[in-house]
């Protein structure tokens, strides 16, 4: 048993994954991995054609290898000059648990915003709700303990599930970040519920998973802020209600 990497915390239990590795690492040509056993780097991935040729997850990588940055732009400029597939290409979301210790959420936020893109007019971070409805009792009791650990046998309505910012691709493609919140590196596994908003009312159904926010909101007094109704309780109220869509 031990610490899974991937999640952040709590035990793994199961099988002996870092003996397990440790024993095959040459049948992964892993021989000179510099990686720990539970983030093995797969070498050649089994093709002796294969070159690790990007920047990311490569020790080695050369001046100007390319990155996922330079990936992201060739995908929008395809979109902006109608490429073959690239005329139904519509959403790219990039999702990351918040405490994910493997691809650290602010390193990706960083890699986001370098690609260059400005922010949607009223689309900077800003919390987005999901339904945290009530899981099978019988679910809650015999799931594994490292599964949807903040899955509850009790409705608890809209809750947050982490922030979002759009970013304008002068294009059609809608560019978002997601963080999860309270999520590892495996956010279908940390966060059933959040996850499958993000996918389902998101990706798949390109709605936006929280309101923008009001042209004021950076101006306005602690009084027009604050005071009930308020500026920000009525934009929470709107981003809530998003979840009963």
């Amino acid at each position: 048993m031990y610490i899974d990497p991937l999640n952040a915390y709590g035990l793994a239990g199961g099988a002996d994954l870092p003996g397990f590795l440790n024993s095959a690492r040459k049948d992964f040509n892993a021989e000179q991995s510099p990686n720990i056993p539970a983030l093995v780097e797969i070498g050649n991935n089994g093709y002796d054609q294969y070159e690790l040729e990007y920047a990311a997850c490569n020790n080695n990588a050369k001046d100007g290898a390319p990155s996922m940055v330079d990936v992201y732009r060739g995908l929008v400029e395809a979109v902006n000059n109608k490429n073959g597939a690239a005329t139904n290409f519509k959403q790219i979301i990039m999702l990351n648990g918040d405490i994910d210790p493997v691809v650290d959420m602010h390193g990706t936020e960083r890699a986001v915003r370098k690609i260059g893109f400005d922010l949607k007019p009223g689309e900077d971070r800003r919390p987005w709700f999901f339904n945290s409805s009530a899981t099978a009792s019988s679910v809650v009791l015999q799931k594994p303990t490292e599964w949807g650990p903040t899955l509850h046998a009790k409705n608890a309505g809209s809750q947050i599930g982490g922030f979002v910012m759009g970013f304008d691709t002068k294009t059609d493609l809608n560019f978002r970040f997601v963080t999860v919140r309270n999520s590892g590196h495996m956010t279908p596994a940390y966060g059933p519920q959040k996850t499958m908003r993000v996918v389902y009312h998101a990706l798949v159904g390109g709605q936006n998973l929280a309101p923008v926010l009001p042209d004021n909101v950076w101006n306005a007094s602690d009084e027009e802020f604050y005071q009930k109704p308020g500026l920000f309780a009525a934009w929470v109220n709107s981003a809530m209600k998003i979840t009963e869509v």
